[in-house]
């Protein structure tokens, strides 16, 4: 994956883009994702945020993604697989 972000970030190289990812960002603490995106983008914070975890598909993914099948096919066996387990 991360030749991934490496090829988007050779093609973003003289941007100014924000990197997040789940795993260091939001994962153990949301609220360090959401200071970054406020620094960032140049507001300032609330104090006390508060962070409300839910659903945001508005249904199931086999019937959003129009070409699960061959998705599902992609994803097996790889680390991502889990990103399909909402179904």
């Amino acid at each position: 994956m991360e030749k991934y972000f490496r090829t988007l970030g050779d093609l973003l190289d003289d941007r100014d883009v924000l990197h997040l990812t789940y795993e260091d960002d939001i994962a153990s603490d949301p609220v360090r994702g959401y200071r970054r995106v406020c620094r960032y983008l140049g507001v300032p914070p609330d104090d006390d945020p508060e962070v409300i975890f839910r659903r945001t598909n508005p249904g199931r993914l086999d019937q959003l993604i129009e070409n699960y099948a061959e998705v599902a096919e992609i994803l097996r066996d790889t680390h991502f697989a889990w990103m399909l387990s909402a179904v």
